[in-house]
């Protein structure tokens, strides 16, 4: 439940996550946050908004930037994020 992840990944203390990063003390519920993490240390950000040139170094923060800046666009129905080769 959300409530379960919510307590897992922000109350549960980072050296006990499963995910670490080998660059600073964070630790990570899942594989994706560490990866989205690991692009902010590497200044990486591979996913494109589809409907303007800004890029980002998750998915998720890809995402919102696509709901708070371009809401008359959106099709929620076939949103797909592209990720920069």
């Amino acid at each position: 439940t959300y409530l379960k992840k919510h307590i897992s990944s922000q109350h549960t203390p980072d050296d006990q996550k499963e995910y670490q990063c080998s660059v600073c003390p964070k630790g990570f519920m899942t594989k994706d946050a560490l990866e989205g993490h690991m692009n902010w240390h590497l200044n990486l950000k591979p996913y494109q908004c589809t409907l303007c040139a800004n890029s980002y170094a998750d998915r998720s923060n890809c995402l919102a930037h696509e709901r708070k800046s371009h809401p008359e666009k959106i099709k929620k129905e076939n949103r797909t994020i592209q990720v920069k080769s």
